[in-house]
């Protein structure tokens, strides 16, 4: 090829194959010439002969480099050609749009090339073959138009192939199918592990090697034979350009993330970050940016994924030389790839003219990942396979485990509860009051163990199958009335009233033990998650059964743990309280037993709104019932203490007249506090309760115990919430806690120091260690209260000390600034006096006949006047202080209150009734410095604007309250002020309180006994 002339008169395209018309084209710089500018009688000159295929930028006219902007016409002619043979022209992309005359005649298009931006649209061209036909002389013209205004390179950069019509359109067919097959072939594998995915989320591999087979199979739509504009030719433009390079950008993040979570130990999670970001920011500028923008990021990106791909190689060669399963792979893959890339962008800048291979590569890759997933989840597989029989074999030793220590704990539990029986009833004499209430204590703990292992028994029986029904018919009225009675102890201890509302004359066919068992276990429930109000049972019959509903207006059960409560060891916590105790399978078993009868259970509540628990039974004839059978050998009735007020212990200590250490207890199971007190009688006085609500009104109203032994689970108020709150009151060397608790984990001991304990034990507890750890602390108390003492005792000792040598001080300054200020009130005062005197009577004098300068003498003795008094102001200041400091008591109050209503613009509503000299100077002090403080704190943190001020002295005590109308207190520590306010106060003997009135304001209450009163 020269000068736009192509000699093919040897060529034979069926047997020598096509050809790439690669060479010099005529050039025709911005002109737009059709096939009639050429047969005019002046043909355009040629601009230049440049090689196609390229890009014009890199053309040069006139020693200058041509624009990305512009359009020109590109001429070839070709000759020799046979004009029988079939032949056709295979075109690919050219940027960004173009007209293909071939001789006279319109061939192809894409787009619309114009002069100027606005004539010119540009558009993506799909790969095509033209078929075309040499005249008769055996020449083809090839005329193109080309125009670019959008993208950042202009010119025919893919080469024209000319051949066999045939073989042109078979080679088209054969990219098709294979762009096709690489396409299908990604997305199935992307489907399958999203799903996998989806099944499993614990596991994100999947979810990112799915997603990166997405985008390389979107990747290749968009390149090669362009398969997108097969299927859909009219394609926007823009888009195209968008995800050409989004594929690529977010597409390589995908398999960073995926190749991060595969091995997380070899790969820095710094570098995941960094490309997570890196890709962000590209993604956010293709979105935002004209395409113009947008692909100067492809050279960061290319070098940025170089390193990256031979920083992934290096990890890949790490976990190979560790022998992780997978490594070879992975490598094989990386290598693919970094090929492939290396090959593409050689390709992409003019390098190499080699075909793109990425796909092929990213494929190649695909396939080895897949594969290294495979083995992976095969692996798992197996090991769960592995480890399910394991678990099976465990499950069944366990169940075995379980039944014969059940069996075996039963006998010891009858002699238990049977010779507490036989002492209660006077088998060995007759025992004291309080020994038999502790017996029937034990006796009821016993009880509550034989259910505990009947539970168990049961549900190790019902998984196994092994439980047979006696059926018979049951009046279900009497079943009801009898479980009824049996729990009605425990409900009027709550103040519940149960009911029933029950005809006499509906029968059930059931297992009369079984039944028993079923409505103790539901009515119980009831009670025990039913704070106040009722539970009520009812009945009707429904198509051949009988439907039972138990409701309650307790707290309720949210509604997506209506069907998790009757699984196996399930508990749920509507309202997050702690959990009332149990096994967690008594709902599970009721749930099969009603099915072993034929029957299902159900349950609809809301939150705060109680809870009605419906079970259906066969419905029976309505005569008699036959003779029950006897009870079940192998379940213990037990049966519900009615008296469960804690017994007091009835030691006195060795020496009466000795103050004991006072010791609160809280649980919220009476035996537990029982347990306690019979540990702690005659060695310390005890306040008890199994109410944690009920120990914080105390601790609130000012009850100050020296130790506290609070149990970590209760309901409503748990023990680390009491602990919390009475740290907000009490120091941990004030009021030691000591947490007692079943649950012993790091995590469950940590959690009570951070509540505020000073120590934890685990339940059961032994005695020795309890009475000792709880005499180890309260000798720290003891030692930190003495510490204390002794620290205000020096205090006070040095706030003495160096008040005297202020007023010693103070004496020798005061009689210096007296005589100062008397010399100041000579000097300065008595000349402006002297002054005015003369403006006065020169005044006086003109009166009579020049009243107008004698008005002038008049304003200057005014004048005068005014600067003396200003003077003497400014002179007695210090004296005016001297007076206020000697000021009376109930004077110095109300100094405070007239100021801060004169200057701050406060309302000061007040009451002193307290007379002067009562109090100790001490006690003043402190009461002006409350004053002061409480008036401060409001207007400048609670924004008050009224205040009410009462010192009330009383035969007893004084009583002083400061309330305002300003913001809640809600801090929960004390400032520095109130601080050493509190421990004042409580050092003489008084109290301290600062709360919220009405959830408003801030009120401020100091009492202090008779003592502080002068006798």
């Amino acid at each position: 090829m020269k000068d736009g002339e192509l000699q093919l008169a040897e060529w034979n395209f069926a047997t020598d194959g096509s050809l790439e018309l690669n060479g010099k084209w005529a050039f025709y710089w911005n002109q737009l010439l059709e096939p009639a500018d050429l047969k005019q009688g002046t043909i355009p000159s040629v601009s230049a002969y440049v090689n196609v295929p390229d890009y014009w930028t890199n053309y040069t006219l006139n020693g200058m480099k041509l624009p990305a902007d512009g359009y020109a016409t590109f001429r070839l002619r070709i000759n020799g050609l046979d004009s029988e043979q079939s032949i056709a022209l295979k075109l690919r992309n050219t940027y960004s749009s173009y007209n293909l005359w071939v001789n006279d005649t319109l061939a192809a298009s894409a787009g619309k090339p114009g002069s100027t931006p606005d004539s010119t649209v540009p558009k993506y061209g799909a790969s095509l073959v033209v078929p075309v036909q040499p005249d008769l002389d055996g020449r083809l013209t090839l005329l193109i138009q080309v125009a670019n205004f959008t993208y950042p390179k202009g010119g025919i950069n893919n080469a024209f192939e000319l051949g066999d019509a045939k073989q042109l359109q078979l080679e088209k067919s054969k990219e098709l199918v294979r762009d096709s097959l690489v396409i299908g072939s990604l997305l199935v594998i992307a489907v399958y592990h999203i799903i996998l995915y989806m099944l499993r989320r614990n596991d994100v591999t999947p979810l990112y090697f799915g997603l990166f087979c997405i985008c390389i199979a979107v990747r290749t739509m968009l390149v090669g034979s362009r398969f997108v504009l097969e299927v859909f030719p009219a394609f926007s433009w823009e888009w195209f350009a968008k995800a050409s390079y989004l594929t690529i950008y977010v597409g390589e993040f995908f398999l960073i993330s995926y190749i991060y979570h595969l091995f997380p130990q070899f790969l820095s999670r710094k570098v995941w970050r960094l490309t997570q970001l890196f890709t962000m920011g590209l993604t956010v500028l293709v979105l935002t940016t004209r395409i113009r923008v947008y692909d100067y990021s492809l050279i960061p990106f290319q070098i940025y994924s170089i390193g990256l791909v031979l920083y992934a190689v290096y990890a890949s060669i790490r976990l190979a030389r560790q022998r992780q399963e997978g490594a070879v792979l992975l490598i094989l893959g990386f290598s693919l790839i970094f090929l492939t890339a290396v090959n593409d962008t050689l390709n992409r800048n003019g390098v190499l003219a080699t075909p793109a291979l990425l796909q092929f590569g990213v494929l190649g890759f695909v396939f080895l990942q897949a594969l290294l997933l495979s083995m992976k989840f095969s692996r798992a597989f197996s090991q769960v396979e592995r480890l399910s029989e394991r678990l099976l074999t465990l499950d069944k030793l366990k169940d075995e485990f379980l039944a014969k220590t059940s069996h075996e704990l039963r006998t010891p539990l009858h002699g238990i509860i049977g010779l507490a029986d036989a002492l209660i009833d006077g088998s060995s004499g007759k025992l004291p009051s309080p020994v038999v209430d502790l017996l029937r204590l034990m006796k009821v703990s016993g009880q509550r163990l034989a259910h505990l292992v009947n539970d168990i028994l049961d549900f190790s029986k019902l998984k196994h199958q092994e439980i047979g029904l006696v059926i018979v018919t049951v009046n279900l009225r009497l079943s009801v009335e009898l479980t009824l009675q049996v729990l009605n102890p425990l409900a009027q201890k709550k103040g519940l009233l149960l009911s029933h509302q029950l005809p006499d004359d509906i029968y059930v066919m059931a297992d009369e033990n079984r039944l028993q068992q079923i409505l103790h276990n539901l009515i119980g429930n009831a009670i025990a998650y039913t704070e106040n109000g009722t539970v009520t049972v009812t009945a009707r019959r429904m198509y051949g059964q009988v439907s039972v509903q138990i409701s309650d207006t307790g707290i309720g059960i949210a509604e997506a743990d209506q069907v998790r409560i009757f699984e196996s060891f399930e508990q749920v916590d509507p309202l997050h309280r702690s959990q009332q105790g149990g096994t967690g399978i008594g709902l599970s078993i009721t749930k099969k037993l009603i099915e072993l009868h034929d029957g299902s259970i159900g349950v609809t509540s809301r939150l705060g709104e109680g809870s009605t628990f419906s079970f259906t039974l066969p419905l029976a004839g309505e005569g008699k019932p036959k003779e029950s059978p006897l009870p079940v050998t192998d379940y213990i009735q037990t049966e519900s203490f009615p008296h469960w007020e804690i017994v007091q212990t009835e030691r006195e200590p060795a020496n009466s007249n000795m103050q004991l250490p006072s010791v609160l207890i809280v649980d919220d199971d009476p035996i537990n506090v029982q347990v306690l007190l019979q540990f702690l009688g005659g060695k310390y006085s005890h306040r008890s309760t199994c109410s944690g609500q009920e120990a914080l009104e105390w601790i609130e109203n000012g009850y100050k115990p020296d130790i506290a032994l609070l149990d970590v689970m209760m309901p409503y108020v748990s023990g680390l919430q009491l602990g919390e709150e009475i740290r907000k009151h009490y120091n941990s060397g004030e009021l030691p806690i000591l947490f007692l608790s079943a649950k012993s984990q790091m995590t469950d001991l940590v959690a009570g120091f951070e509540h505020g304990g000073n120590d934890y034990l685990a339940k059961p507890v032994a005695k020795q260690e309890l009475l000792a750890r709880l005499e180890l602390h309260l000798q720290l108390a003891r030692w930190n209260a003495t510490l204390e003492r002794e620290v205000e005792a020096r205090t006070i000792e040095l706030e003495h000390s160096l008040e005297e040598r202020a007023r010693a001080m103070s004496k020798v300054s005061v009689l210096a600034e007296r005589n100062r200020i008397a010399g100041d009130i000579h000097d300065h005062v008595g000349h402006i006096l002297t002054a005015s005197v003369v403006q006065l009577e020169a005044g006086l004098k003109m009166s009579a006949h020049n009243a107008p300068e004698s008005t002038e003498k008049l304003k200057h003795a005014s004048d005068l006047l005014r600067r003396g008094l200003h003077e003497m102001r400014k002179s007695v200041h210090m004296l005016a202080e001297e007076e206020a400091a000697s000021a009376t008591f109930r004077n110095s109050l109300l100094q405070i209150i007239n100021d801060s209503q004169q200057y701050a613009e406060v309302t000061v509503e007040h009451k002193i009734e307290v007379s002067d000299g009562s109090l100790e100077p001490e006690a003043e002090k402190l009461i002006r410095h409350a004053l002061q403080e409480g008036i401060t704190n409001g207007i400048r943190h609670g924004q008050c604007t009224i205040f009410r001020f009462e010192l009330i002295e009383t035969e007893e005590s004084i009583r002083f309250t400061l309330e305002n109308n300003g913001l809640p207190f809600e801090s929960e520590r004390l400032g520095f002020g109130l601080t050493m306010m509190r421990q004042t106060t409580r050092r003489r003997g008084g109290t301290f309180q600062v709360s919220t009135k009405d959830g408003a304001g801030c009120m401020l209450v100091l009492t202090m006994p008779r003592s502080t009163l002068k006798e």
